[in-house]
C-alpha cells in the first residue's frame, strides 16, 4: 500500500472560506488497469457515525499497455475517515481516508488510502489553535458530527 503526504494548495485568495487541499492518489482497475490522480478535498461532513471527507477525483486510468482507457476530471468524491487512524496534537493532524471505489471511464476502480497528513505550520495559529482542541476532543468520543465540524474548521483554516 502507497502513502502519500499530503500536498497543500492555498486558495488563490487570501480571503477565501475554504482552501483546497490535493493529494496524489493511485489505484488500480480491472484486467491490470492502473489509476494514477489526485484527490482535492473541500470539507468534511457527517453521515449517521462516520466522518466522511468530500472533494473531487481527477486522473487517468490507464490499461496494461499503458494506454489511456478512461479519465476523471472533477468526479465528486466521498472518502470515508479511518476515525481509528486520527490523531491529533498542537502539532499535527495525521488521519488515513478511503479506501474507496469509483468509476472511470464506465470502468470500477479501487482508490487507494491516503494518509492526511496536516501540520499546524501549514496555517499559523489558527490552525495550531484548533489542532489542540481538536487533540483535546479525541481524548473523550467526540459525536461524528462534531468530529466533521472540527475537521472542517482546520481545512478553511489553511485558507
Amino acid at each position: 500500500m502507497r502513502h502519500f503526504l499530503l500536498a497543500i494548495l492555498a486558495a488563490a485568495l487570501p480571503m477565501a472560506a475554504h482552501a483546497d487541499v490535493t493529494s496524489r492518489v493511485d489505484g488500480s482497475g480491472p484486467d491490470a488497469a492502473t489509476f494514477e490522480g489526485s484527490v482535492t478535498l473541500t470539507g468534511f461532513t457527517a453521515q449517521g457515525d462516520r466522518v466522511v471527507a468530500v472533494g473531487t477525483l481527477s486522473g487517468t486510468l490507464a490499461d496494461a499497455a499503458g494506454e489511456t482507457v478512461g479519465e476523471a476530471d472533477g468526479l465528486p468524491l466521498r472518502l470515508a475517515l479511518d476515525r481509528g487512524s486520527l490523531r491529533a496534537t498542537c502539532d499535527l493532524l495525521a488521519a488515513r481516508l478511503g479506501p474507496t471505489d469509483a468509476q472511470v471511464g464506465g470502468r470500477a476502480v479501487r482508490l487507494e488510502p491516503i494518509e492526511l497528513e496536516v501540520p499546524a505550520r501549514a496555517g499559523g495559529a489558527g490552525l495550531r489553535d484548533l489542532l489542540c482542541r481538536l487533540a483535546e476532543a479525541l481524548s473523550g468520543q467526540p459525536s461524528a458530527g462534531s468530529l466533521a465540524e472540527s475537521l472542517d474548521a482546520a481545512l478553511r483554516a489553511l485558507g
